[in-house]
C-alpha cells in the first residue's frame, strides 16, 4: 500500500498555510476580500470531491462520504445558505426574534435556547460538574486497572483479573460506605450514631455485597476459580455477564441525568443518600466490564501502538489528514471568532490590517476550503492506489 509519510502531509499543510496567509495578507489591498472569495473556494472544493466520489466503489463512497459532507457543510456556512451570495432570506424566527443565517449563529441561538430549557426545568449545573468530576475519577482508575493488566504477562493476566476484580470491589465498597458515613446525621430519623436505619442498612449492603466476592475466592481458591471461570466464561454466561454490566453501567449514566433535575429540598437530601450507592453499583459494574473485556484478550495493545496504527491509516488515507487539517483551521478560527484567541490584543492593528483577529479569522476559513480541495484531490479508488502531491 503506498503511504505519505505524516510528516511530509504536516509540512505540506503548514507551508501552504504559512505561505498563502502571508501572501494574502501582504497584498491585501490587491486580492478579493477572503469573505467574498471564501464561498466559491468552498463550492469548487466540493465539486472537486464530487467528481471523484461518484466514480468510486460503493466501499471507498462510504468512506469518503464524511468528507463531502463536511464540505457541504463549510460552503452553506460560508455562503450563509444562500443568503450571502444568491440573496436568499435568511430563516427568521419570530418567537426569538432572530435571524438563522448559518452555523455560526443557529449553535448559538441552539445554546440559548438549551440554557432556557435547562433553566426551566431547574437544572443543577453543581450536580453536573460533581457527576463529571466522579465519572473522571472512574474513568482513570479504569485506564491504570487495564494498564496493569497489560503489563502483565500473558501467563499472568488471568491470575490478577481474578484476584484483582474483587479486591478492587471491596474497595469500591469501602469508599461508598465512608461517603454514606460522611454525609450530615439523620436528626429526625437517627437510630445509632446519628443515622437512620435506612442509611445503616444500606451501609452494610454494600459492605457485605463489596466483601462476599473476595472472601468466595479466598476460600474455593485463586487456581481453582480461575479453572472455574474459564469455563463459565467460555460459554454464553460470559457474554450474558458482559451485557448485564454494560446495562447496568448505562442505567447508573441515566441515574446521573436525572439526578441533575432534581431542585426540592426534601429530594436533594434524599438525592444525596442514594447518590453513593447508584455511584458504588456503576463502579462496581464497570470494573466487571473491563475484567470480561481483558478476560476475552482486550487492553493488551499499548496506547502507542493505538496511536501508530492511526498514524499508519492517515498515511495510507492522506485524504482525511488534509480534511482533518481543514477541520482544524475552521476551529481556530472559530476561537478566534469567539476571542478565545485575543489576537486584536495580540497584535497591533496596521493600516491594511485594522483587525488582526477578524482578518486571520477570514482568512483560516478560506483556506479550509483549500485543504478541502486537496482532500478531494486524494481520493483513492482502492487501498492500493495513491497519487501523490505535487
Amino acid at each position: 500500500m503506498t503511504k505519505t509519510p505524516f510528516r511530509k502531509l504536516l509540512v505540506h499543510c503548514a507551508l501552504i498555510t504559512a505561505a498563502s496567509f502571508s501572501l494574502y495578507t501582504l497584498f491585501a489591498d490587491r486580492l478579493p476580500h477572503p469573505e467574498d472569495i471564501s464561498p466559491f473556494l468552498y463550492a469548487l472544493a466540493l465539486v472537486v470531491c464530487l467528481l471523484p466520489w461518484f466514480k468510486l466503489p460503493k466501499a471507498r463512497k462510504w468512506l469518503y462520504g464524511p468528507i463531502v459532507v463536511l464540505c457541504l457543510l463549510a460552503l452553506l456556512d460560508e455562503s450563509g445558505y444562500g443568503s450571502e451570495v444568491f440573496d436568499i432570506q435568511p430563516f427568521y424566527s419570530t418567537r426569538y426574534n432572530t435571524e438563522v443565517r448559518d452555523l455560526h449563529n443557529a449553535f448559538g441561538l441552539g445554546q440559548e435556547l438549551l440554557s432556557l430549557w435547562l433553566a426551566e426545568k431547574n437544572w443543577q449545573a453543581a450536580e453536573f460538574i460533581k457527576f463529571l468530576l466522579l465519572d473522571g475519577a472512574l474513568i482513570l482508575g479504569g485506564f491504570l486497572f487495564a494498564w496493569g493488566l497489560r503489563l502483565s504477562k500473558d501467563k499472568e493476566r488471568q491470575d490478577r483479573i481474578v484476584r484483582w476484580t474483587p479486591a478492587g470491589w471491596l474497595l469500591l465498597g469501602l469508599v461508598a460506605a465512608g461517603w454514606l458515613l460522611v454525609l450530615p446525621a439523620d436528626e429526625r430519623l437517627a437510630v445509632w450514631g446519628g443515622y437512620s436505619l435506612a442509611r445503616l442498612s444500606t451501609i452494610a449492603g454494600i459492605l457485605l455485597a463489596s466483601a462476599l466476592p473476595l472472601w468466595l475466592a479466598r476460600r474455593a481458591g485463586w487456581q481453582p476459580l480461575k479453572a472455574r471461570l474459564a469455563v463459565w466464561l467460555a460459554g454464553r454466561g460470559g457474554q450474558l455477564a458482559a451485557r448485564w454490566a454494560a446495562g447496568l453501567v448505562l442505567v447508573g449514566l441515566a441515574y446521573q441525568v436525572q439526578a441533575t433535575f432534581v431542585f426540592l429540598p426534601d429530594e436533594q437530601v434524599r438525592l444525596a443518600r442514594v447518590t453513593p450507592a447508584a455511584m458504588w453499583l456503576l463502579a462496581a459494574a464497570g470494573l466487571a466490564w473491563l475484567s470480561l473485556m481483558a478476560w476475552r484478550g482486550h487492553f493488551r495493545r499499548s496506547l502507542g501502538a493505538w496511536l501508530q496504527d492511526a498514524l499508519n491509516w492517515l498515511e495510507s488515507e492522506p485524504a482525511y489528514f488534509y480534511a482533518g487539517f481543514a477541520v482544524l483551521l475552521i476551529l481556530v478560527a472559530q476561537l478566534i471568532d469567539r476571542e478565545l484567541i485575543p489576537l486584536n490584543q495580540w497584535i497591533r492593528p496596521t493600516e491594511h490590517i485594522p483587525l488582526w483577529g477578524l482578518w486571520t479569522e477570514e482568512v483560516f476559513e478560506m483556506l479550509g476550503a483549500v485543504f478541502f480541495l486537496l482532500a478531494g484531490w486524494r481520493f483513492k479508488t482502492t487501498n492500493d492506489s495513491s497519487k501523490e502531491p505535487a
